[in-house]
């Protein structure tokens, strides 16, 4: 038989939520969301600096074969992420110019 388990955010007692259960949930939720926000941001990063570094190596001259088998991915994704580096160079200089 297992054993009923009680959640902090629904109470010990009765089945009723406190005031200060629910504040505590409440921070404990935040931060929570404050974490996954930041581990988003820096996944966002993390890929904006593959992307530039897939880049630089195909100027450099490395195939995208070498490039895919360095990270881990096939040849058909890396040569997408530089595709579509390539294209947003593109249209930056256009809106620029």
């Amino acid at each position: 038989m297992v054993p009923e388990v009680q959640f902090p955010e629904r109470g010990w007692h009765d089945g009723r939520v406190t005031i200060s259960e629910r504040i505590e949930a409440a921070r404990r939720e935040r931060r929570v969301l404050t974490r996954v926000s930041r581990a988003a941001w820096r996944l966002e990063q993390a890929e904006r600096e593959r992307t530039w570094a897939l880049v630089s190596a195909r100027a450099e001259g490395i195939s995208i074969r070498t490039l895919a088998a360095a990270i881990g991915l096939s040849p058909s994704r890396v040569h997408q992420i530089v595709a579509d580096a390539d294209l947003d160079a593109a249209r930056e200089e256009h809106w620029n110019e």
